[in-house]
């Protein structure tokens, strides 16, 4: 009868470690796509060169865009006048 009962222990256990490596399998690809997108991930460090290069741009277009405006003002500027006093 004891015999029967260890039998029957033994059988719950494999039945268990066999659904414990199952469970472990399933955790174990999980964790290696994890892994795989932290990789991917940028640092802090990373984010801030970012953001100051982003900055840096984004302050020589300012410069370009208000250069280029005074340069079409100027020119419509010169050119009204050169108009109006070449007519008369």
């Amino acid at each position: 009868m004891e015999d029967a009962r260890i039998d029957r222990l033994e059988v719950r256990f494999d039945e268990l470690a066999a659904e414990m490596r199952r469970s472990l399998a399933g955790i174990d690809t999980r964790l290696c796509k994890i892994e795989a997108r932290v990789e991917q991930c940028a640092t802090k460090v990373e984010v801030g060169e970012l953001r100051s290069e982003m900055y840096k741009m984004s302050s020589e277009l300012k410069t370009w865009m208000l250069a280029t405006m005074v340069t079409i003002i100027a020119t419509s500027l010169a050119a009204t006048f050169g108009l109006h006093h070449w007519g008369s």
